[in-house]
């Protein structure tokens, strides 16, 4: 997973002090309620092997800026090892992010994800919860646009 947040990172301009502190808190948060320890969850430089997207790929669910927080914590359920790569970044200003409607989608994403990889990691709660699930993956959601296409 990039990082604009490791210590090796390049920041060549930085985000607004408001954006910043959404991100820091967002980072704090997502690394008490997952089990993947990282800076940064948010970057959008991710690679990933092919063995551990066949793991995860029927078990990603958010769409937009939740779907990073999901892979991350899918492939930490599976055992899979995310490391941290530090970036080279540079903020575009004319970023069209909405601080408070998209806070609030990150925080409801990042709660999902952790249900998701409790499921996946068999906790007994999350399993009956999960029992109810009747949403489609990203995956099924885009096999079906592309047929109907």
């Amino acid at each position: 997973m990039g990082s604009r947040r490791h210590p090796n990172a390049t920041v060549a301009s930085h985000q607004t002090v408001a954006r910043r502190y959404l991100g820091d808190g967002f980072a704090w948060l997502a690394r008490h309620l997952t089990e993947v320890p990282l800076y940064d969850y948010q970057c959008g430089a991710k690679a990933i092997t092919a063995a551990a997207w066949s793991d995860v790929r029927t078990h990603l669910y958010e769409p937009g800026f939740a779907w990073d927080i999901e892979l991350i914590a899918v492939a930490g359920a599976f055992g899979h090892r995310v490391a941290e790569v530090p970036v080279v970044w540079e903020d575009q200003p004319d970023s069209t992010v909405s601080p408070v409607d998209t806070t609030l989608k990150m925080a409801r994403g990042l709660l999902r994800s952790r249900h998701r990889a409790r499921t996946i990691r068999e906790d007994r709660l999350h399993e009956l919860i999960d029992a109810r699930n009747d949403e489609r993956t990203l995956v099924e959601q885009f096999s079906a646009e592309v047929t109907d296409d």
